[in-house]
């Protein structure tokens, strides 16, 4: 990881945004340290891109894909910023810091569903949980192999099941994780610049904790319990041992919690904003 902190710094001083070059090594870097050298990198830098979506990267069958070009749209647009008040104090250094590690959360947010699709599980809750979905994409993509149902009804199923997903899409446990875990790498990463980098290092970590209290309507209704009930996972989620994880872990998993902690985080996110 300290190849790839060069980088992003080295870069972020001369005031330019990582291009094409720097986004293939960094992205080498994170699968090899995984030894993940299988899946393969695409980088789209054409001017003109047929969007389907408005996603900066994804990946799909084994394929990381970079859009270039959107990402440097989405930076120069400025509608990467927030209502923090640290996006309207960084220096010129800063700056670019700041946009490029929107870059590189962009790449780690894609490493993380790499690792969720292929690291060995270790059996701990986010694993369990991970699986949990991921069983029901299987499940999804099985139902056209399925021979013992008419084409009709597998097509029909096979439709539901897709919209049904679709529609708790801004819920799912995986791209939480994503979040919360690229989020938490970045910080790591920069945690060697932080004196040089204060208010951007506090940035982030408001985002982090945005990310982690994301979607919790109350304490009652936490995202990934809704998620997982949403598409039909309720029976094997009671299955699961969810009581005796710490508060922070509850949070960050998406679980129910203790309503002081949900205040006192709300508050806390409150106070950072700038007022407009």
């Amino acid at each position: 990881m300290e190849n790839i902190l060069d980088i992003v710094y080295n870069y972020s001083r001369q005031n330019k945004l990582l291009d094409k070059f720097a986004i293939r090594y960094i992205l080498l870097e994170l699968l090899d340290e995984e030894k993940l050298d299988y899946i393969t990198i695409e980088i789209d830098d054409k001017d003109k891109i047929l969007y389907l979506n408005n996603k900066l990267a994804t990946f799909k069958s084994n394929t990381i894909k970079v859009f270039l070009s959107r990402i440097n749209e989405y930076i120069a647009s400025d509608n990467y910023k927030t209502n923090y008040k640290n996006e309207y104090i960084l220096n010129r250094f800063q700056k670019c810091l700041r946009k490029n590690l929107i870059i590189l959360q962009t790449l780690m947010h894609e490493n993380e569903h790499v690792l969720q699709f292929h690291k060995e599980k270790e059996n701990t809750i986010e694993d369990n949980l991970t699986n949990l979905e991921l069983e029901f994409i299987d499940e999804t993509e099985n139902i056209m192999e399925n021979k013992n149902i008419g084409l009709f009804k597998r097509l029909n199923e096979f439709k539901k099941n897709k919209n049904l997903y679709n529609n708790n899409y801004q819920i799912s446990f995986l791209e939480r994780m994503a979040d919360i875990n690229s989020y938490q790498n970045v910080l790591s990463l920069i945690e060697p610049i932080k004196n040089e980098a204060r208010e951007v290092y506090d940035l982030e970590n408001d985002l982090l904790l945005e990310s982690i209290m994301k979607n919790y309507k109350n304490i009652m209704d936490a995202p990934s319990i809704r998620f997982f009930i949403n598409i039909g996972k309720l029976d094997e989620l009671n299955k699961l041992d969810l009581v005796n994880l710490s508060e922070e872990e509850r949070l960050r998993l998406g679980l129910k919690i203790d309503g002081k902690d949900y205040i006192s985080n709300n508050a806390y996110l409150l106070s950072k904003k700038k007022r407009f």
